[in-house]
């Protein structure tokens, strides 16, 4: 194991003691919004920030959680124990060709093989291909993230630029609409992206596609379109 890798795992580390006071000791409801990596986590967290809701981006704040992080073993009692009453679970989802894409790209330019906390908790899927093992991932951490949290609303978050989804996210969250339709504008889609190197690309043989999953892997390939549907996406 490469030691990026080892560094990677080493950052999903139980919270402070001192963060868990802090929200603790705040009265009012909470928001934890629990996602896979790549899935527009920052993007949520800055839209609720700058509609004064005090979340952190993997890490608690008073007002809550916006974290892939929080279904791992080393934090997610302590997100049951903290976010046990008045507080709002959110299941983040993006569309599954997009988050293997932008784990596969992030991990090459890098430097490490990535989707290592995944496989520390999963090893059944260490030894297959990035390709194959993003699909498991994709897959298993939302089933995660369904089975260990109550969860009240999933959000797509590309339906973040749909007046639908806009005025439900306000209801959600008793948000002024008109702020929330002016912030949604201005903050766009680009939060969080990376500067790829076409070297990346280079090394990956191509970007992730379900067709080159189909020929690595077909019972994958259909595991992932099975379980993509279930969030409407058809892929």
């Amino acid at each position: 194991m490469m030691k990026a890798d080892l560094e990677v795992i080493d950052m999903i580390k139980p919270f402070p003691a001192e963060d868990i006071v802090l929200a603790a000791d705040k009265p009012g409801p909470k928001i934890v919004v629990a996602c896979c990596a790549r899935s527009g986590s920052k993007y949520i967290k800055e839209l609720l920030r700058r509609l004064k809701k005090d979340v952190g981006h993997e890490r608690i704040l008073p007002d809550g959680i916006v974290s892939w992080m929080i279904v791992h073993p080393r934090q997610i009692e302590q997100i049951k124990a903290v976010f046990e009453k008045d507080t709002t679970y959110i299941h983040l989802v993006r569309n599954p060709v997009k988050v293997i894409q932008s784990c596969s790209r992030l991990h090459v330019s890098e430097g490490r093989i990535g989707y290592e906390p995944f496989v520390e908790f999963f090893p059944e899927y260490k030894d297959l291909s990035p390709y194959e093992i993003g699909a498991y991932y994709w897959i298993e951490w939302n089933k995660r993230i369904q089975k260990e949290f109550n969860i009240d609303y999933i959000l797509r978050v590309e339906d973040m630029q749909q007046p639908k989804q806009i005025l439900e996210f306000a209801k959600w969250f008793n948000l002024d609409l008109n702020n929330l339709v002016v912030w949604v504008d201005k903050l766009g889609t680009n939060i969080h992206t990376h500067p790829w190197k076409e070297a990346v690309d280079i090394e990956l043989n191509g970007l992730f596609s379900m067709e080159k999953l189909l020929k690595v892997n077909p019972v994958a390939y259909h595991d992932l379109k099975r379980n993509a549907l279930e969030y409407g996406y058809q892929i």
